[in-house]
């Protein structure tokens, strides 16, 4: 976004706050119209304060200068997963979800088990997944590999998980990233930093809509892209 596109957005989210004056507490902050808690990283993450909402729109399917309607997808969250995304927020995409155990993973698509595999994890989640929990870790993404969609999402932004961690945690940032960046050029397992669990969430739901929605056109006959001439 331009340097005017920018001002632009910080004025109209001056003008949504009013004269109202929020009180400011270490439980509850919230930044402008997000209503997003601010994050406790000494501004090593600041950047995401000025993403813009996601979208309100359905995923608009134009093929043959017809528009396709697919239906959207039911999201299976692992029964034993802790605080899971609810994916409320994403009614435009995501039909609804359903709980069970899954396999392996945090997330999947009804019908779609055995090629979409999420995993999510917090900073110090991902952490000791790669350090103390390594063994476990790297048994489970070699099982993830063999789906053709994976993903791991990480709620946290690159100076988080590059600088000196403020939790206990026998590992440095380098071998992290290393380790990391190993599992994708191994496994092609891709990871998203997602800076925080709301833009996390985002990311999870925008990525099993668009993969959904390819799987959905070429099980039904129709081409595997979204757009004429275009991705």
């Amino acid at each position: 976004m331009g340097g005017g596109g920018m001002d632009r957005l910080r004025q109209r989210r001056r003008d949504g706050q009013g004269s109202k004056t929020e009180t400011r507490s270490s439980e509850a902050r919230r930044i402008g119209w997000l209503g997003i808690p601010e994050r406790e990283d000494d501004g090593r993450c600041r950047a995401w304060e000025e993403c813009v909402p996601a979208t309100r729109s359905v995923l608009i399917v134009r093929q043959n200068q017809q528009t396709i309607r697919v239906p959207k997808p039911t999201v299976i969250v692992d029964a034993r997963k802790q605080a899971p995304y609810d994916f409320l927020r994403f009614e435009n995409w995501i039909g609804g979800t359903v709980h069970k155990a899954l396999e392996i993973g945090d997330y999947t698509i009804e019908g779609l088990e055995q090629l979409i595999v999420v995993e999510q994890k917090s900073l110090q989640e991902m952490v000791l997944s790669l350090s103390v929990n390594r063994e476990a870790f790297l048994e489970r993404c070699a099982l993830m590999s063999k789906l053709c969609h994976k993903l791991i999402v990480v709620e946290a932004c690159l100076p988080e998980l590059k600088t000196e961690y403020k939790f206990p945690a026998p590992a440095h940032p380098n071998g992290m990233m290393g380790s990391l960046d190993a599992i994708y050029a191994r496994w092609g397992i891709w990871y998203c930093l997602a800076s925080n669990r709301y833009l996390a969430e985002e990311r999870v739901a925008s990525f099993l809509s668009k993969i959904y929605t390819l799987e959905w056109l070429q099980t039904n006959n129709y081409g595997r892209w979204f757009r004429d001439g275009d991705i």
